[in-house]
């Protein structure tokens, strides 16, 4: 008898599923931030490149499955410096640090990609700190020091200032555009208009200096469904600040 329970439990054991080993997640995957870091290299491949560090992270409702993830933050760091932080010495005095330190944050913002039943699930992305953002900051200044410049004067400091992309170089920056690689992530861009922004500070406000091209375009979807974006992108370098989908 004990010999016949041991078979029937032995039988029992061997026809149980691998729940376990079937629930470990795979090796290799799509997820959310793979998502976001395949976007960030099209439109950043110059920081999202060998030596750089990209940081990326969620905050979500600790309640929830954790199967859809919508918000995704970005930064970019720097390569780590071997040996960065330790005391460096000669001839028994401390020498100081001067190399670019790790945590100097060169890209940093979030993308929104709540959940959709159609066409992509991008929403939006914001990256205020970044792309040439400390340039602008340097022109605003100028440009506040001197409220009598006219906006012709205000563009040939921007231009001073290396920036390639001001109003009369609209056909250089609209090539520049990497939306034949957006594809994936955007839909099928079809652009609708392409404007050069120029909002001066108000005086009687706190409002700032603003500069930008301003894209407008229209996506068309595989599942024949279609949206509207808005970009807007520095005059430096012609880098992403920011898009949004309308609709």
């Amino acid at each position: 008898m004990t010999k016949l329970i041991r078979a029937i439990f032995l039988v029992c054991v061997l026809a149980v599923p691998t729940t376990f080993a079937q629930q470990n997640p795979p090796v290799n995957q799509e997820t959310v931030l793979t998502f976001v870091h395949d976007l960030l290299q099209v439109f950043y491949p110059e920081l999202i490149s060998k030596g750089h560090r990209l940081q990326l992270s969620v905050l979500h409702p600790a309640d929830s499955s954790w199967r859809e993830i919508s918000g995704v933050y970005f930064t970019v760091f720097p390569e780590n410096p071997p040996g960065y932080g330790l005391p460096l010495y000669m001839n028994g005095k401390r020498i100081p640090e001067s190399r670019t330190d790790p945590n100097t944050v060169l890209l940093d913002g979030s993308v929104w990609l709540p959940p959709r039943k159609e066409g992509s699930r991008l929403q939006d992305l914001f990256a205020p700190k970044g792309a040439n953002e400390q340039k602008l900051q340097t022109l605003r200044k100028l440009v506040e020091s001197h409220g009598e410049w006219p906006d012709s004067k205000i563009v040939s400091a921007l231009k001073q200032a290396g920036a390639r992309f001001g109003p009369d170089d609209k056909d250089a920056f609209i090539s520049s555009l990497p939306f034949d690689k957006t594809e994936r992530f955007l839909g099928h861009i079809k652009i609708t208009s392409v404007e050069f922004v120029l909002i001066r500070p108000e005086p009687t406000n706190s409002s700032e200096l603003s500069i930008f091209w301003s894209v407008q375009a229209v996506a068309q979807f595989s599942d024949g469904t279609t949206s509207d974006y808005i970009f807007a992108f520095e005059p430096f370098e012609g880098k992403l600040t920011s898009l949004w989908r309308r609709g």
